[in-house]
């Protein structure tokens, strides 16, 4: 957690995380063709985005300052690049929503 501002770090198993990976490529019926990682690299869920995208031969967005962005850029960013899945808060998607016109959102396939 880097709440504390101290970020800590927790050993996982290959295995833990092939079969982390598995779990969604099985549970989520539309693969992954544009992941948007917004979250760091080395939060958990991102690790989670970024195999479950490459090992379906998906396409992961990043942005250098994805956490600095307005709205409007994010949103740009799913229109121009197709996303199809996203792993955000709720409280943050709805923003997306609220914001967001319709068509702007028709990539999205799976929100997380």
């Amino acid at each position: 957690s880097g709440s504390t501002g101290k970020p800590k770090g927790v050993q996982i198993t290959h295995q833990n995380l092939v079969h982390s990976t598995w779990s969604r490529i099985l549970y989520y019926s539309e693969p992954v063709t544009n992941f948007l990682l917004i979250s760091p690299f080395a939060f958990d869920s991102s690790v989670a985005g970024i195999f479950w995208t490459l090992c379906q031969g998906g396409v992961l967005s990043l942005s250098r300052e994805i956490c600095h962005l307005e709205l409007q850029q994010i949103v740009e960013i799913i229109t121009q690049h197709q996303i199809s899945h996203l792993l955000c808060l709720p409280s943050f998607y709805k923003l997306i929503l609220e914001y967001a016109i319709k068509q702007q959102l028709v990539s999205l396939r799976t929100v997380i």
